[in-house]
């Protein structure tokens, strides 16, 4: 979701979507020539303008450990019952299944008040095509659970729309359960403590699961277009998983993220000339 305020319970899954440029330092100065450096620097800024398909997977090639914190927290799920599907199937929220905003859009499907910080919000809501057919044919394959990177008072009220009786959603886990990384928040599939082997990550944004790469699904981003197919395509390609001991070579073979993060860091040397996570150096009175 847009805005700023909407950020704050929403965020538009990622916060800023992209791999930000913290773990880059700007702050060294170096003997190289002034030309070099101001060549490596102008190179850098010409990438991050860019809106490249693979920064996401940039971010990736340099991702900090989960931080030791995340790793000592109690599973947020309870234990699989023996009636529970093998797989899992983890989905994203917002640009996923819906998309909703502040501001009043045409042909919303539905709206709804979320109050925060003591002020009331009027959210609005598109549903993406499909949706509810693949909810119900998701939820008859594996043990769905919703993972938002969204404020839990807005995706509660918003699941309980979708699925008021949780016939297809088994389990929700909100933006407290993620991972906040350099501006990203990142869903360490861990925390559900499912076999990771028998786990799936649904999500418009890459970097969501940048933790468990194999187990990650990308989909097109959804905010108004009344034909697209994208659930349906998808749920092409899950029904081919069901079954399976292990779902991550097939998931990697179709998705090939990692491929993905090894073409982004060598664009990125061969375009600011140096490997990604290298020191960029500038001069002090360079404008950062």
């Amino acid at each position: 979701m847009p805005d700023v305020q909407q950020s704050a319970f929403a965020g538009g899954e990622l916060g800023s979507g992209g791999s930000g440029d913290s773990d880059v330092d700007f702050s060294q100065i170096s003997s190289l020539a002034e030309s070099e450096i101001d060549s490596h620097y102008d190179a850098y800024l010409a990438y991050e303008e860019e809106d490249d398909e693979l920064n996401p997977y940039l971010f990736m090639a340099n991702l900090p450990p989960i931080p030791r914190e995340h790793t000592l927290r109690p599973y947020a799920l309870p234990r699989k019952t023996r009636s529970s599907p093998p797989i899992t199937l983890v989905l994203d929220l917002d640009e996923t299944l819906v998309h909703c905003a502040l501001n009043k859009v045409d042909n919303s499907d539905l709206v709804f008040q979320v109050e925060y910080n003591a002020v009331n919000y009027d959210v609005y809501c598109r549903l993406r095509p499909g949706y509810k057919e693949f909810l119900e044919r998701a939820s008859m394959l594996f043990e769905v659970v919703v993972f938002t990177a969204s404020q839990q008072v807005y995706a509660d009220q918003l699941l309980n729309w979708i699925d008021p009786e949780r016939r297809y959603i088994r389990h929700r886990l909100f933006r407290d359960s993620c991972v906040y990384v350099n501006t990203n928040y990142v869903k360490d599939l861990g925390i559900l403590g499912r076999d990771e082997s028998k786990l799936l990550l649904v999500d418009n944004c890459p970097q969501a699961f940048a933790y468990q790469q194999s187990n990650g699904i990308p989909i097109e981003s959804w905010y108004e277009d009344k034909n697209d197919c994208e659930l349906m395509r998808l749920m092409e390609f899950l029904e081919t998983l069901v079954g399976i001991d292990d779902v991550r070579p097939q998931v990697e073979a179709q998705f090939k993220t990692k491929e993905k993060i090894v073409e982004a860091k060598r664009r990125y040397k061969n375009r600011v000339g140096v490997p990604y996570g290298a020191p960029i150096y500038v001069r002090a009175s360079k404008s950062q």
